[in-house]
């Protein structure tokens, strides 16, 4: 379990990433997390929804290093 701010995408961000992942909804962002390296294809639970993780990306300096992931709502 990992704290983690998740937010609905709007307006050009939403329209940005639907260029390269037609279905996705969500920002997830986080710390990285010693030890752990996330990737596409993965799943988070928020809430009571299941999101897969479509993309990954690392930002931020040494200071205060996140990550952020793209993401969807899971339809398994």
């Amino acid at each position: 379990t990992f704290w983690c701010t998740v937010e609905a995408l709007q307006g050009r961000e939403l329209d940005t990433a639907h260029q390269r992942w037609a279905e996705a909804r969500y920002k997830i962002t986080m710390r990285k997390q010693p030890g752990i390296t996330f990737q596409r294809k993965m799943r988070g639970t928020w809430n009571e929804r299941t999101l897969d993780i479509v993309d990954v990306q690392d930002v931020g300096g040494s200071m205060r290093p996140e990550v952020v992931m793209i993401a969807r709502d899971y339809e398994g």
